[in-house]
């Protein structure tokens, strides 16, 4: 995909059709393509496009809708897009129309619309979460579908692929959360397609978008990585390494597991409004009884400390040790995560019993334990 596309000439796109019978030509409204006009008292004339064409046309239009064409769109390096409007111009260097043939302004186009200027895994999550809002006709092929864009991005900067994420940023990236915007499908498939940890394991939009941060995937001054990659195991489900999945394992090393009803209690609240634990369940599920919370990333700012991180539960039917993403929390609070820890510990409860880690490792150089998990 990513050779048939990436090397073509020009790729032509029936934008507005619904499905293969529309072909390219559609019935037009002429007023539709009439721009607004001000004068002002000095008899200066400013023209305006129709606001919201972009998103009609392309952005909300049937073939956007589609997952299997988006890296068609993406890898292409030239692409005329037949809307239901007018007829658009896109290029690595303009997106132009009829009305706009010097190019449509960065601001009119909705900033979750707009494609990375680079291939390389720091712009990763800003394809994902457009890819993520296309629907597949068989969910099976949400790793497939997004191949041809996952081998670009690592020609142009290498790195290890892991189930849609890159081994480079991967303790940031599995902090992505569900958008909820689908809210009539499912959460998951029936089918495998991917681990809990991935992305590609919801069939709801996702963002890395949190609570207390614009991306936490980007945010790399002032942070600390709290857990550390050890291994991994992936079952491919044919020749491609970047296509279908069969299983994968991603294993480790982590610091203690804070029992999630705990912190979403309200114990650690900070003193400022913001200061509260906001936690997403990929399954809609207020309830965070039987879960764990995992700290992934120590974010320092200026007055408070924000930790990010992934809230599990034990795997059913694996061995000891074997956890399964639900969700991701954000927490702010005045300290810092050596102290949370800390306090966290006299509380009855409030860590994970050791028994329950695959292995216990030696102490970091804050004095926390460290143990070993296994995500499926």
């Amino acid at each position: 995909m990513s050779q048939v596309y990436g090397n073509s000439s020009l790729n032509i796109a029936a934008t507005c059709a619904k499905d293969g019978s529309m072909g390219l030509f559609f019935d037009r409204d002429p007023s539709n393509m009439k721009n607004e006009y001000i004068i002002t008292p000095e008899k200066k004339i400013f023209e305006f496009a129709a606001t919201g064409f972009y998103e009609r046309c392309i952005a909300d239009a049937p073939l956007s809708s589609r997952a299997w064409t988006f890296q068609e769109r993406y890898l292409a390096p030239r692409t005329m897009h037949f809307s239901g409007e007018q007829i658009f111009w896109e290029c690595c260097e303009i997106m132009a129309s009829e009305t706009l043939p010097d190019g449509i302004p960065n601001p009119m186009i909705r900033n979750q619309d707009q494609f990375p200027s680079t291939a390389n895994p720091a712009e990763w999550g800003q394809m994902v979460s457009i890819y993520s809002r296309a629907k597949l006709t068989h969910p099976t092929d949400k790793l497939v579908a997004m191949s041809g864009i996952a081998r670009k991005f690592q020609d142009q900067a290498p790195d290890l692929y892991l189930a849609g994420l890159w081994r480079g940023n991967l303790e940031r990236q599995l902090c992505w959360r569900t958008a909820k915007l689908n809210t009539d499908s499912e959460n998951h498939s029936t089918l495998y397609r991917a681990p809990t940890w991935s992305w590609a394991s919801t069939d709801q939009p996702v963002t890395w978008r949190l609570w207390h941060t614009n991306d936490v995937s980007l945010h790399q001054q002032g942070q600390e990585v709290l857990i550390e990659f050890m291994n991994f195991n992936v079952v491919l489900a044919g020749s491609d390494n970047l296509g279908q999945l069969e299983s994968a394992e991603l294993q480790l090393k982590c610091g203690p597991l804070i029992r999630a009803k705990t912190l979403v209690d309200g114990r650690w609240y900070s003193k400022n409004t913001q200061g509260k634990v906001f936690y997403d369940l990929d399954d809609y599920s207020a309830d965070a009884s039987g879960f764990y919370a995992l700290p992934t990333v120590e974010h320092i700012q200026e007055e408070r400390t924000v930790l990010y991180g992934l809230i599990v539960k034990m795997a059913e039917k694996r061995r000891t040790g074997y956890f399964a993403r639900v969700g991701v929390f954000d927490l702010a609070f005045d300290n810092n995560y050596r102290d949370l820890i800390r306090s966290v510990s006299t509380y009855s409860g409030g860590l994970t019993d050791e028994l329950l880690y695959q292995e216990i490792l030696e102490p970091n150089s804050d004095g926390i334990k460290q143990y070993s998990i296994t995500l499926i």
